[in-house]
């Protein structure tokens, strides 16, 4: 899939081991943006080598776990624009034996219940200075097509400051889960702990077809 915009023509593809020398940098420099307070530059854990063996596991880990990494690169330098990282959980055969238990439960219902087990979007960056282009537009939909065809819901958590990325997930049918914030210790690992509040949101499929219908 490509996308013609005034900017160099761009396609996504599955990532690999090798795309690790331009995630990084670009995943560690989106940090520094989300978390402007903090000096990840002065933390040993966001040493680059470090977070190269911490991606590398968590991007590229072996079957049988389910998950995909997938990169918008730029297609006639090979630059890495976006990434994206979407680990399964959704198991049908969970769904209908709930389904056969409570005969008539809604979908949004039958989310809620099953939304330890729902897929998750738990990583999407698109490189600093890279915003507005259409790259996570393309990256979304892309995965939105390959990847949930089997699967009706998705969710992701995002900080609670960082409205830009709100406001996109929200663009692409992402909802808030009322009352259903988390707070996370130490996510960033950082030398001093620290606790930040993440918004779970999900984006069903039905939600979309029936939008597309309304």
């Amino acid at each position: 899939m490509a996308i013609e915009t005034t900017r160099p023509r761009v396609h996504v593809r599955e990532g690999t081991e090798a795309d690790l020398a331009q995630i990084v940098p670009l995943y560690i420099a989106s940090l520094a943006t989300i978390f402007p307070e903090t000096n990840l530059s002065a933390e040993p854990g966001y040493a680059p080598h470090r977070v190269r063996r911490v991606l590398r596991s968590r991007l590229f880990a072996p079957p049988p776990r389910l998950m995909r990494t997938y990169v918008v690169e730029v297609i006639s330098t090979g630059e890495i624009v976006a990434f994206a990282h979407i680990v399964s959980k959704w198991d049908p055969e969970v769904a209908s034996a709930l389904r056969a238990r409570q005969p008539g439960i809604s979908e949004r219902e039958l989310d809620r219940k099953l939304e330890n087990d729902l897929d998750e979007l738990d990583m999407f960056y698109v490189k600093v200075g890279a915003w507005g282009r259409g790259y996570g537009m393309l990256l979304m939909e892309t995965i939105k097509y390959v990847w949930c065809e089997d699967s009706p819901a998705v969710k992701l958590l995002v900080y609670e400051r960082n409205e830009r990325a709100i406001r996109f997930y929200e663009r692409h049918g992402f909802r808030r889960a009322a009352g259903r914030d988390v707070l996370i210790r130490s996510l960033l690992q950082l030398t001093e702990p620290r606790d930040d509040v993440f918004h779970l949101m999900c984006w069903r499929i039905m939600d979309e077809i029936i939008g597309d219908r309304a």
